[in-house]
């Protein structure tokens, strides 16, 4: 994971939570794909066990899935309103047997030293956790990574490879100057980087296939292509897939660009993961033989809970098997589609969600593009991290680093409080807050 050592300040701030008396949810920043890693060290340490909300994409593998749900994660399908998945973060609260560990950021952004706007999805399950308890807390937790040699040369070198590799993908030639140097700077890599995207959006221009809302501009600078590839893709996939979106209201606010392309993944996914008919009324099948056996043997009771987990991404709960039964033959007619797709589809479903993935990679590129500050050895990395993304759709860690994790005070919440209570809104704000303060303290 490119990650050689976890550092952890005031850990002994985690001990209130092996055996919490309350509804407690941990809110974290979300760098990448290595946090739930570095932070599953500490938590072990502390012997606290805890579930996780997570994003539904890591589910969709097999084997990953396995891995997951056995360090305690649910997934969350954050394109619709998953009501399985709310309801089990629910009653993980409503149980208050282990803390919740949720990323109010909502997706990665590959940016050591930022943060991005925050969901009020974790505010609002503490609000609703009120409802059955009359304390609720949450635990605020600082995650970044910081080079173990941090020489600029270092990083310099290490950036400077991964733009080589980057220009050799695209098959466009290295220009001049674009070397590792033992006197490097910040500023003199920002032309590099800057160069690089301009000729990824030229690639990524060249091969689009959709139809421009207005002429691309050969000469432009790259924000200009970026936000002109950004435009044109999100009016087509909205046309082709029936999604009605105020798009220059959605191309403005990182949050709401954010959840259109959740709610297009969430439908274009169906479409291109179905089952084919055959298996579906197969599994139909079994499902109505379980419903005739209300008492169902060890072996249909195993298979059926290590379907629900593999199909849903949620372990199974305390209620009633029928209802289960139902809430499963729900989930897949939701998912099948009315005749089976042709392979032809199949595939340009498939790249319709690399697509997707490259719409958030896009909007965080442009935000970079905007900030007035001088770059930072943490902007450049954040962008080279990004472009190597929107290229491979690979991850990719510069390293070795090291994880340092800042653990907050536990707050609380009282429905009893004489002071009102806070709204989701606010709650989110004092959720950032918290972690930004953490941040500043490093």
């Amino acid at each position: 994971m490119g990650v050689t050592t976890v550092s952890v300040h005031n850990a002994a701030n985690l001990a209130c939570l092996q055996y919490p008396s309350q509804p407690t949810v941990l809110v974290c920043n979300h760098i990448g794909f290595a946090d739930p890693h570095a932070l599953l060290e500490p938590l072990f340490d502390a012997h606290i066990e805890t579930r996780w909300l997570a994003g539904v994409e890591p589910f969709e593998s097999p084997i990953k899935a396995f891995h997951l749900t056995g360090n305690g994660s649910f997934s969350i399908d954050r394109g619709t309103l998953d009501r399985p998945a709310l309801q089990y973060a629910q009653a993980v609260l409503r149980q208050h047997t282990y803390p919740l560990v949720v990323f109010p950021e909502g997706e990665a952004h590959y940016h050591v030293n930022a943060l991005q706007p925050f969901q009020e999805g974790a505010a609002a399950l503490l609000k609703k956790a009120l409802q059955s308890s009359p304390v609720v807390a949450w635990l605020p937790i600082h995650l970044t990574y910081v080079w173990d040699n941090p020489k600029d040369a270092t990083i310099h070198s290490t950036l400077s490879r991964t733009l080589h590799q980057l220009y050799a993908f695209i098959g466009q030639p290295v220009p001049a100057g674009t070397s590792a140097s033992k006197t490097a700077l910040p500023q003199h890599l920002a032309p590099n980087v800057d160069d690089l995207c301009r000729t990824v959006f030229q690639w990524l221009l060249a091969q689009s296939n959709i139809e421009p809302l207005v002429p691309f501009a050969p000469q432009a600078s790259w924000p200009v292509m970026a936000s002109q590839w950004l435009s044109t893709t999100l009016h087509a996939l909205c046309n082709e897939h029936d999604l009605a979106l105020d798009r220059e209201a959605t191309l403005s606010s990182p949050l709401a660009l954010m959840a259109a392309k959740n709610q297009l993944r969430s439908l274009i996914v169906r479409k291109a993961r179905a089952m084919p008919l055959k298996l579906w009324q197969r599994w139909d099948k079994q499902l109505l033989r379980w419903e005739n056996f209300p008492q169902p043997c060890f072996l249909d009771t195993w298979a059926f809970n290590t379907a629900e987990w593999l199909l849903t991404g949620i372990p199974h709960t305390t209620v009633s098997w029928e209802k289960r039964l139902t809430n499963l033959r729900r989930h897949l007619n939701a998912q099948q589609p009315s005749d089976d797709p042709t392979p032809q589809q199949r595939q340009r479903w498939e790249d319709q969600l690399n697509i997707c993935r490259r719409l958030k990679l896009v909007q965080l590129l442009l935000m970079g593009a905007n900030k007035s500050a001088p770059a930072s050895w943490e902007d450049l990395e954040a962008t080279v991290q990004q472009l190597w993304l929107l290229v491979t759709h690979k991850q990719r860690y510069h390293g070795p680093k090291q994880a340092v994790i800042t653990v907050g005070t536990l707050q609380e919440i009282t429905s009893q409080s004489s002071r009102s209570l806070p709204t989701t809104a606010e709650l989110t704000e004092q959720f950032k807050t918290a972690i930004e303060q953490l941040r500043q303290h490093l």
